[in-house]
């Protein structure tokens, strides 16, 4: 006689499935709901419904296509307003904007590089973004996925510390 799955007749069954076709952590999830993990793997392998996974992949797959466009229209404009600013000979604006452009590209490698190193063994999880992540970072990204999630977010540009002389028009 084969055993029961545990997963399939655990009461939280419904959240164990929502959280592996998410991707997280089968080690967090293991502890988090007290099963052992080998549980958790044969359950995903053999039970977990292929729909379901393949529903999620397609999500995180807009998702992620969303915040690619996003990220391009952002250097996109950061681009322009360069652009019009040094034809301008607005030095200061320029500046600015190369700022803009520099923070953007340095928070794109920054989380590309997470992505590579976590690619190994799994995505990245929340634990390990908001570790490597600034605040400002973190709040970046959030509003990158608010918006790809589809509300109206307004993408915040850096700081005018130190650019004061060019918001005095």
């Amino acid at each position: 006689m084969t055993m029961a799955c545990k997963i399939c007749n655990n009461s939280k069954r419904l959240e164990i499935d929502r959280d592996l076709v998410a991707g997280k952590n089968i080690s967090k999830l293991a502890k988090k709901y007290g099963v052992p993990r080998a549980s958790l793997d044969y359950h995903k392998a053999t039970h977990l419904s292929r729909q379901l996974l393949k529903a999620q992949e397609t999500r995180d797959l807009l998702t992620a296509e969303r915040l690619t466009d996003d990220i391009e229209f952002m250097l996109k404009a950061g681009r322009e307003i360069f652009d019009e600013a040094r034809e301008d000979k607005s030095h200061c604006w320029s500046l600015g904007a190369l700022a803009s452009l520099r923070e953007t590209w340095a928070f794109v490698a920054k989380v590309h590089s997470m992505i590579q190193e976590e690619k190994k063994e799994q995505a990245p999880t929340w634990d390990h973004l908001k570790d490597n992540l600034s605040i400002d970072e973190l709040g970046l990204l959030g509003n990158l996925m608010r918006k790809a999630n589809g509300e109206n977010v307004v993408i915040e540009y850096p700081d005018k510390k130190g650019n004061e002389e060019c918001y005095n028009d």
